[in-house]
């Protein structure tokens, strides 16, 4: 009887075991800040992604290398934990505003904003392209979808306002996770010089992004699996799926937000901008692209993402003063 007892414990510990290492694999996966090498290639939903951005891959490409081309400065800042972070300076020639610049989930400075250097820079923007933490050059173990990120946002901004002389109208621009990152960020203590919010294809939260992204990919539904997660990624990297959302965060937001999707966008859903949008309580434009994938609203109508850019430049400037 004492040898039946000892095997079921045992094998209790190893099935608790293994279920834990499952689950911390899965965590992996989430929030690592590069892809990790057993997840299985991209199929499926993943697979879609992919190849919406295979279509244009010669114009990110070729983006990518014009950016590259122009030099930008390298700066640094260290954030309240102790984190070197990297951007990347653009000065435009006459500058009329300074733009902050927030990437997406796994990207990198030079990709998800290429595109539009060339546009921002001509019609008179500094730009700063941020490194998200755990990415490039920036120091940091885990991605926090917006959670930690946001911090880091203000801090970028204060570091632009100071560089510009608090002369100019800041912004604080993203795309995807980085979207979502400055409308988390909008309801902190942002310089009094910041002008607006853009926000290109963000997601709601954490919670719902990732929930979205395991049923699409995997079948998973949000119970039991997303609490027990959340609660595990808290333990491990000090925040949870369920800690904030954009739309609380924008209930408490009185700046100008531009919000640009993709009507096609099946990774991050077009409704959930319309959610942010209905959501912010301050001046606000949601622009809905028809045809265009997960980030690539402005490579399929350019003219429309620049047309709402600079009358959204045009409406928060108007009655700016330097603080």
């Amino acid at each position: 009887m004492k040898k039946k007892t000892a095997a079921l414990a045992i094998g209790a510990l190893a099935t608790g075991a293994c279920g834990y290492a499952a689950l911390r694999m899965a965590l992996n996966a989430i929030i690592a800040p590069e892809k990790p090498k057993y997840m299985p290639d991209g199929k499926g939903f993943m697979g879609r992604i992919q190849e919406s951005l295979a279509e244009h891959r010669d114009i990110m490409n070729s983006s990518s290398a014009r950016l590259h081309a122009r030099n930008p400065e390298k700066v640094y800042i260290t954030n309240k934990e102790g984190l070197r972070l990297c951007g990347h300076w653009v000065e435009a020639e006459a500058p009329k505003r300074t733009v902050v610049m927030m990437h997406g989930f796994r990207s990198g400075w030079d990709k998800d904003f290429a595109v539009a250097v060339d546009f921002f820079v001509g019609c008179g923007c500094n730009l700063l392209i941020i490194e998200q933490r755990a990415r490039g050059e920036s120091e940091g173990k885990y991605i926090t979808y917006g959670i930690r990120e946001r911090f880091d946002c203000i801090e970028w901004l204060v570091y632009a306002d100071s560089r510009c002389g608090g002369k100019l109208p800041l912004y604080a621009d993203g795309i995807s996770m980085g979207a979502g990152t400055v409308m988390l960020a909008s309801e902190l203590n942002m310089p009094k010089n910041v002008a607006g919010i853009l926000a290109d294809c963000g997601f709601t939260s954490p919670a719902e992004i990732i929930s979205h992204v395991m049923k699409q990919s995997y079948g998973l539904p949000e119970k039991p699996i997303m609490p027990i997660l959340s609660a595990l990624c808290k333990k491990v990297a000090g925040f949870g799926f369920y800690d904030r959302s954009t739309e609380d965060a924008l209930k408490n937001n009185k700046r100008p937000l531009l919000l640009i999707h993709g009507e096609d966008d099946f990774f991050v859903p077009c409704e959930m901008s319309v959610r942010n949008y209905n959501a912010t309580t301050g001046p606000k434009e949601l622009v809905i692209v028809p045809g265009a994938g997960h980030g690539l609203s402005y490579i399929v109508d350019r003219e429309a993402c620049e047309s709402a850019i600079l009358r959204f430049f045009d409406s928060c400037e108007q009655n700016w003063t330097a603080d």
